[in-house]
C-alpha cells in the first residue's frame, strides 16, 4: 500500500513535469557545488554520530564517535535495499548500538531519542527561516511545522519529566504487567537518559541545530549547482518543507513527497517545475543515494575485514 501512494505520486509527478525538461537541468548541474554539496552532507553525518555517539554514551554503550559514523553510513545503505523504510532502518541502527553488549532498550531509547531530537529541531529551524523569509502562500508550511514541533515537544518532555504524566504511567503499569521483569531493562534505559547531565543534553541540541544548518548549506549549494536564483534565507524553510514531506510513511525514500513538496514550495519563487523536481532529485542523489553507497562501502570493508 506504501509503495503504491508512492508509484502514484511519482506518476502524476511525471505526467505533470516534463521528464526531458528535468534530464536537461541535470546534465548542466555545475560539479564544482555538487561536490561541494557532497562534502558538506558528510560533515552533517559527522556531527549527527557525534550525537548519537553522547546518547549512546548514557546506556553505557561503549562506541566511538568513527563507529557510530560507520554505522549511520551502513543503515543510509540499508535503507536504500530493504523494505520497511524507516521501521527497518531503525531496527539496524537499534541492532548496531546495542548488539555487542546486549543492552537493546538502551540502544532502542538512543535510537529513538536521536530521531526525536532530529525532527524537532528541524521543525524549529524550519519555522525561524520561515518567519525570516516570510513567504508568500507558505502558511502550508509554517502550520505542518508547528504542528509537527508541538507533537515532538510533547514526547520529549514526556521522556524527560521527572514525575511521569499520566499516560506514560499507565503505559508503564501496562509495561510491568506484560512484560514483567523484562520491562525492568527498558525502566532502567529511561532513567539512564534521565540522568544525563545537563551540558550534554546542551551539546545534543547544538549539534542537532549544526546539522541542520549544514543540511540548509547543503541544499543552498544543490540550488547553486542548478542555477536556482536562491538565497539561504528561503532555502531554510524549503529544506524543511521537503525534508518533513520525504518523512511521510507513503513512499519509498521519501520519492514522490520529497518532489511534490519541492514543486509547492518553490513555485512561490518562480521555479518552474523541471527545475523544482531536478532540485529535488539531486538533493536525493547527495543526502540519500550518496551516503547510501557511501555505507555499501564501509560494509564491504566490514566483511573483509570480517573474513
Amino acid at each position: 500500500m506504501r509503495l503504491s501512494i508512492g508509484v502514484l505520486i511519482v506518476a502524476c509527478l511525471v505526467a505533470y513535469v516534463p521528464l526531458d525538461e528535468v534530464v536537461a537541468s541535470l546534465r548542466a548541474v555545475a560539479w564544482k557545488w555538487l561536490l561541494a554539496a557532497c562534502a558538506l552532507a558528510l560533515c552533517a553525518e559527522w556531527l549527527a554520530s557525534i550525537q548519537l555517539r553522547i546518547l549512546a554514551d548514557a546506556h553505557r554503550l561503549q562506541l566511538s564517535t568513527l563507529q557510530v559514523f560507520e554505522m549511520n553510513l551502513a543503515t543510509r545503505l540499508y535503507g536504500l535495499i530493504m523494505p520497511g523504510g524507516t521501521l527497518a532502518t531503525m531496527a539496524v541502527r537499534i541492532y548496531r548500538l546495542s548488539g555487542k553488549h546486549g543492552h537493546y532498550a538502551g540502544g532502542a531509547l538512543a535510537a529513538t531519542a536521536d530521531r526525536l531530537v532530529a525532527t524537532l529541531n528541524l521543525c524549529v529551524v524550519g519555522c525561524i527561516f520561515w518567519l525570516l523569509a516570510l513567504p508568500r502562500d507558505g502558511l502550508l508550511w509554517l502550520a505542518l511545522n508547528l504542528a509537527t514541533l508541538t507533537a515532538m515537544a510533547v514526547v520529549v518532555a514526556a521522556l524527560l519529566a521527572r514525575r511521569p504524566w499520566p499516560l506514560k504511567q499507565l503505559l508503564l503499569r501496562m509495561g510491568d504487567r506484560f512484560l514483567g521483569a523484562r520491562f525492568a531493562t527498558v525502566r532502567r534505559a529511561v532513567w539512564e537518559s534521565r540522568a544525563m547531565p545537563g551540558r550534554r543534553f546542551s551539546a545534543i541540541f547544538a549539534l542537532s541545530i549544526a546539522q541542520h544548518l549544514l543540511g540548509i548549506a547543503t541544499f543552498y549549494l544543490l540550488a547553486l549547482a542548478l542555477g536556482l536564483p536562491l538565497d539561504l534565507i528561503e532555502i531554510g524553510w524549503i529544506r524543511s518543507a521537503m525534508v518533513l514531506a520525504s518523512l511521510l510513511p507513503v513512499s519509498l525514500l521519501g520519492l514522490g513527497p520529497r518532489e511534490g513538496a519541492a514543486l509547492l514550495a518553490l513555485q512561490t519563487y518562480g521555479i518552474s517545475a523541471h527545475a523544482s523536481v531536478a532540485f529535488s532529485l539531486s538533493v536525493f542523489a547527495v543526502c540519500v543515494l550518496f551516503l547510501g553507497l557511501l555505507g555499501g562501502a564501509v560494509e564491504f570493508r566490514r566483511h573483509l575485514v570480517a573474513h
